[in-house]
């Protein structure tokens, strides 16, 4: 082997790893989030009604489940 192929090798050997990487990386951090998200969720029912408070309307229990089950559903 030359010193033209030990480099090409080097450079392709680097860039495999430089993918899985990625791939790697990319998976961890996509569940991370979603066991976070599942555990501390963006929005609860109580923020929904304070919300409703803080604009002066009393929200009905079919109401406050219909927004709730709309933002748990997007995720």
């Amino acid at each position: 082997m030359d010193a033209g192929q030990i480099a090409g090798l080097v450079v392709g050997v680097s860039l495999l790893c430089l993918i899985v990487g990625f791939v790697v990386g990319w998976i961890i951090s996509k569940k991370l989030i979603q066991k976070h998200l599942k555990k501390n969720p963006p929005i609860s029912k109580e923020t929904i009604r304070m919300i409703y408070a803080q604009v002066g309307r009393r929200p009905t229990e079919q109401q406050i489940n219909e927004i709730y089950n709309k933002a748990v559903k997007v995720k």
